[in-house]
């Protein structure tokens, strides 16, 4: 499957783009989860909601062989957007307010996977730093610059006004090793996580050609960064003392613990909106034969 699946399927069904209704508790008896479908097969996911309502994600074709991206809207219900090359699969990954949509596809019958922008019924191929690397789009904002990563290398792409996008390098921590951007603000501040031995994995927010890491909770050794708001507070995990990783909320130069779930061991935060509010995967109870648990979505609703 593609490289999206396998970095973060666990952390981006609860992506940032989240609304302000978050703000107004709501009773869970006056609400019913509405099943979106698929597109012919027998799975899907979603990625990602923007402030109208419009939800993205990716849906298998009948036969669970090839997915597709899609776009849900509760007039339209769930779109086939297709992909970049005929018969092979895509993944939409995050949407913006205005309805622009950026992921990843399979780019050749060889299995390359590329970044893509999708609006208006037309995908554009981002492409990568050569033909035999892939790349891949996590992260828009309202301003067109879309986030991701370019053969192991964190990239930005900018959106300009003649329809075409200036590539950025955005490289790791120090030039090394690997990094991916995972998601962008309006204000320009990615976020993402780059590999630097011997530490390992670190968060870090880059802005402005700046790296700014963030370092593990105490007793811990590596860091991720998954998700910003407009404020420019971070949200991810960080390992602990106990070797498992806990959700983390970087804000105002202060690391917060927060936490897991009751008889859990371990959480990673996916998103923060507006108002601080937090959203992410947490293991809810032990599991059986010493596994870690049983995964639930968590809501951590503010200091």
């Amino acid at each position: 499957m593609l490289r999206y699946l396998r970095l973060v399927a666990l952390v981006v069904c609860l992506a940032s783009a989240l609304g302000a209704s978050l703000a107004t508790p709501v009773s869970a008896a006056a609400q019913r989860m509405v099943d979106l479908g698929t597109l012919g097969g027998e799975v899907g996911q979603a990625t990602d909601i923007n402030d109208v309502g419009q939800v993205v994600g990716y849906a298998s074709l009948t036969g669970d062989v090839v997915s597709h991206a899609f776009l849900w809207t509760i007039s339209a219900g769930m779109q086939d957007l297709g992909s970049l090359v005929p018969g092979r699969s895509s993944v939409a990954i995050a949407i913006s307010s205005s309805g622009e949509i950026v992921g990843e596809a399979e780019a050749s019958d060889l299995g390359n996977v590329h970044a893509f922008y999708w609006d208006d019924g037309v995908f554009t191929d981002l492409g990568a730093l050569s033909s035999d690397v892939g790349s891949g789009a996590y992260g828009i904002n309202d301003n067109g610059q879309v986030v991701g990563y370019s053969g192991e290398q964190a990239a930005m792409w900018t959106h300009q006004p003649d329809g075409s996008f200036v590539f950025q390098y955005l490289g790791g921590l120090g030039g090394c090793c690997f990094a991916w951007a995972f998601a962008i603000n309006n204000a320009g501040q990615a976020v993402g996580t780059s590999f630097t031995p011997p530490s390992g994995n670190r968060a870090f927010l880059w802005e402005n050609g700046v790296f700014t890491l963030f370092e593990p909770l105490t007793g811990g050794s590596s860091t991720e960064g998954t998700g910003i708001n407009d404020s420019g507070s971070v949200v991810g995990s960080s390992t602990v003392r106990s070797g498992y990783s806990h959700a983390v909320l970087w804000s105002g130069g202060e690391a917060i613990d927060l936490g897991t779930l009751p008889g859990g061991r371990a959480s990673q935060a996916a998103g923060v909106n507006a108002y601080g509010q937090v959203v992410g995967t947490a293991y809810a109870t032990p599991g059986r034969g010493g596994f870690v648990g049983n995964l639930h979505p968590f809501l951590w609703p503010g200091a």
